[in-house]
């Protein structure tokens, strides 16, 4: 769940690209946690990393065509698991 949450706020930034600071006020994960499920989608190519260049110490993330890919899917079947367990239609 954690991985999805991530790459869900991330595909729902406005710009296309989220701030790693921005993420953190989004999501109860302390910054340790959120920081690694990022490395581990980094690593898997879900979700690409990119310095500001206007601040080194901000990093922009944004999901990769795979990440997009799967962020679909992953939608798809987080909507129908509440719906079955939640009673909707």
């Amino acid at each position: 769940m954690t991985e999805f949450e991530i790459l869900d706020l991330v595909a729902e930034s406005a710009d296309a690209v989220c701030r790693m600071k921005q993420l953190g006020e989004r999501t109860p994960m302390t910054q340790s946690a959120m920081s690694k499920v990022v490395d581990r989608l980094e690593k898997a190519g879900l979700i690409s990393r990119h310095s500001c260049e206007d601040d080194r110490r901000s990093l922009f993330l944004e999901l990769t065509d795979a990440g997009c890919a799967l962020h679909r899917q992953a939608v798809i079947e987080h909507r129908a698991l509440l719906r079955e367990h939640l009673g909707g239609n």
